[in-house]
């Protein structure tokens, strides 16, 4: 048997060896990649799915205030007009000076005699005598 000063089978195994762990690491690299773009495409997916049915809704908003319904009641409501032979009754909510008059009775009427700090104390020690 001869022997050599360099043995070629086993830089071989050693250059193949580095070979298919740097294989295997890129591998690895476009697959995590991979799975990452995937991802935001099915996130960017769900936003497009999202942002069409706003569009559908916002398109039949628009085709409804446009109906001549939608403006009536408009004009109803912000300007207080009525239609030709229509009585139309506002219903107040008491607000003249008799009814803030009351109001003002009853707030200071609702409002604790106690302060905070006594009722504090009523509550966790009971009555106080």
């Amino acid at each position: 048997m001869k022997h050599r000063i360099f043995d070629y089978t086993r830089l071989a195994f050693w250059v193949g060896l580095i070979a298919t762990m740097y294989v295997c690491v890129a591998l690895i690299d476009i697959s995590a990649r991979n799975t990452t773009l995937r991802e935001r495409a099915d996130q960017l997916e769900e936003d497009t799915v999202r942002l069409e049915t706003e569009i559908e809704i916002l398109q039949a908003q628009i085709t409804y205030f446009k109906t001549d319904e939608f403006q009536e009641r408009l004009v109803r409501e912000k300007l207080g007009l009525q239609a030709p032979g229509e009585q139309v009754v506002i219903v107040g909510r008491g607000d003249s000076e008799l009814g803030a008059e009351a109001n003002r009775k009853n707030e200071t009427a609702l409002l604790p005699e106690t302060s905070h700090v006594d009722e504090w104390m009523t509550f966790l020690f009971g009555e106080a005598e």
